[in-house]
């Protein structure tokens, strides 16, 4: 169905990157797209020879030699970006960052992907190169007959300010419920310890793989992932389709075209734990209809999913 003229080329090296192997996978690998690993696979430049047009999925300063490789070569070279403009300020990213910014400058990058809505229009204006908003996706079920219980924090970082764990864990203490933790580190466990609230209280001081990290997620009846800024977060479909709620801040696209969803999932005050624990728990309390309107809109954005992906292949055959 796609073109075989296109490869992909990501990095698990990547900081904080569990989410962007995750998309990787769901909208290229899984659709067929070859897909490699900057670091991991042998002779990548050899492989990439027969490619017209290579897709970066991720990008920081370790991608630079092999821009330059396949621009020196005739290639297109296509950027995925994975984060929201705010995100720069992080020290990972804001490096990712500025080692990308000259290739657009010099109008090196063929087309900038977003999965940041309104992104494209800013990249587009500022650096006057085509620029595509992508529909991040995800579609795992495999998990949604366990049993629920409890809460789930899944921040991928306990000092990573954009992933906001200390207001999500205050407000889901304040519950009284069980709550589960990754990463569950001596940083976070010494925080538990002084509040006295370790015996309820769980998590692990590690990376699980993919499947496993799910599983864990779809035995939580509610996650809190109320962060401060995201591109378009991969972590409440993963739960929503697994059957679990979900609770984000108020920084993406998605269910814009029901207000009765965002207002129960999407929290306006990320940096207040008490905001955090009232939203708890009313979509506790209307957790069968989260469920069901999720599903409804899901249903959707799956089928507009697949058409705003059409029209990417079609932008990357333009270029």
């Amino acid at each position: 169905m796609y073109p075989h003229d296109i490869a992909v080329v990501s990095s698990k090296f990547l900081a904080k990157s569990a989410g962007i192997l995750s998309v990787t996978k769901t909208l290229f690998s899984d659709r067929g797209f070859p897909t490699f690993f900057l670091g991991e696979d042998d002779s990548l430049e050899e492989r990439l020879k027969d490619f017209r047009t290579v897709i970066f999925s991720g990008y920081d300063a370790t991608f630079a030699e092999l821009t330059h490789h396949l621009k020196a070569n005739g290639k297109k070279v296509v950027v995925f970006w994975h984060f929201s403009s705010a995100s720069e300020v992080d020290t990972d990213i804001g490096s990712a960052w500025r080692s990308l910014v000259p290739f657009m400058q010099d109008h090196q990058i063929d087309l900038f992907i977003t999965c940041k809505k309104g992104l494209d229009n800013v990249i587009s204006s500022l650096f006057h190169i085509p620029a595509f908003f992508i529909l991040n996706n995800a579609t795992d079920t495999s998990f949604a007959s366990l049993p629920k219980q409890g809460l789930g924090i899944y921040s991928g970082s306990s000092d990573y300010w954009v992933k906001n764990l200390r207001p999500n864990l205050y407000a889901t203490l304040m519950t009284g419920l069980p709550v589960d933790i990754l990463p569950y580190d001596d940083t976070i466990k010494s925080v538990v310890e002084s509040l006295h609230k370790t015996d309820c209280v769980t998590g692990i001081n590690d990376r699980l793989d993919h499947q496993d990290f799910l599983k864990r997620l779809a035995s939580r009846e509610l996650v809190s992932y109320v962060t401060f800024t995201e591109g378009a977060p991969i972590l409440p479909l993963e739960a929503l389709n697994n059957g679990v709620i979900c609770l984000t801040g108020m920084n993406h696209h998605y269910f814009a075209n029901d207000s009765r969803l965002s207002s129960l999932l999407m929290v306006p005050r990320p940096d207040d734990p008490e905001t955090i624990y009232h939203a708890i728990l009313t979509a506790l309390d209307n957790k069968q209809e989260i469920l069901e309107r999720y599903k409804l809109w899901k249903t959707h954005f799956d089928a507009e999913q697949v058409t705003n992906f059409v029209d990417l292949v079609r932008c990357l055959n333009s270029l």
